[in-house]
């Protein structure tokens, strides 16, 4: 599945990324400095997120980054400058505030929020406007910060 396919079918990720490409956990280690297209890096399995801080500047093909139950509390710094992300799953952490930087990511197509203690997000997302699918269910956004949401990002399917 290419870019312009995930687009079409945000919520696919089967054939995304070649195989070869996809690491998980201690196995990127090794292939940090090779083409790397998704990472799914699961903390209850002690997979750890320094490996993508570390390097994220050899990062620069990725585009598919999944982060789930790393209970963050902020976004990484060096997660803003992958600039060929197109999905960003950081459902399940403890996120309670989106940076503006968030916006630089402008090839994000998918950008999951899910289950965080979010309750406010920053106009600046009306700058990602290739964003076809975000997922905020699980958070604590009052209707009112849902209907601006809905405005700064009117082609954006909200869930």
């Amino acid at each position: 599945m290419c870019s312009s396919d995930l687009q079409q079918n945000p919520s696919s990720l089967d054939g995304y990324c070649p195989k070869d490409q996809r690491f998980g956990g201690y196995k990127l280690a090794e292939h940090i400095t090779g083409q790397v297209c998704m990472i799914n890096l699961n903390a209850d399995k002690g997979e750890p997120l320094e490996l993508v801080k570390t390097h994220s500047g050899d990062l620069t093909s990725l585009r598919m980054l999944l982060l789930r139950y790393h209970y963050l509390e902020t976004i990484p710094e060096e997660l803003l400058d992958l600039s060929n992300l197109e999905y960003l799953d950081l459902r399940f952490n403890k996120l309670s505030a989106i940076p503006t930087q968030l916006g630089g990511l402008k090839k994000l197509a998918v950008l999951d929020l899910s289950n965080n203690r979010i309750n406010h997000i920053p106009d600046d997302i009306s700058q990602l406007s290739g964003l076809k699918r975000i997922v905020l269910f699980g958070n604590s956004l009052s209707e009112e910060e849902i209907g601006k949401i809905r405005k700064l990002l009117p082609t954006t399917e909200i869930l």
